[in-house]
């Protein structure tokens, strides 16, 4: 190493070997200022049975599962209704037809000319 050659070849290897390091020490350092930025993200996302959000999510979730059930519950008696209320309906309107015509019996039998009906 009594060569200037030796001693700049050393100069080089000591000069690689500390920028290196240094490199190595800022990665090392963006990683840690990484991982504290990550840590409430994570805290946040994962479930803690409670104030997460994935937790929130799934009692959105849930909720909106029993709403839609709630829902077909009442479109089921809502169906039920209609179809009670039109059976009722045609159940009137049979009925009035048969008092109408005896309405009308008993009016020819006592001689009275015939009632205008209503469409």
């Amino acid at each position: 190493m009594d060569s200037p050659e030796g001693l700049a070849s050393l100069i080089v290897a000591v000069a690689t070997l500390l920028g290196v390091l240094w490199q190595g020490w800022k990665t090392s350092a963006e990683v840690a200022k990484l991982k504290r930025e990550v840590k409430p993200v994570r805290e946040a996302i994962e479930p803690n049975h409670g104030s997460s959000l994935k937790d929130q999510v799934s009692r959105i979730e849930r909720r909106q599962h029993e709403m839609g059930r709630s829902i077909g519950g009442i479109r089921d008696d809502l169906r039920d209704e209609r179809a009670e209320r039109r059976a009722l309906h045609a159940d009137a309107n049979a009925e009035h037809v048969q008092i109408n015509a005896r309405l009308d019996r008993l009016e020819r039998l006592r001689g009275k000319p015939e009632r205008k009906r209503h469409q």
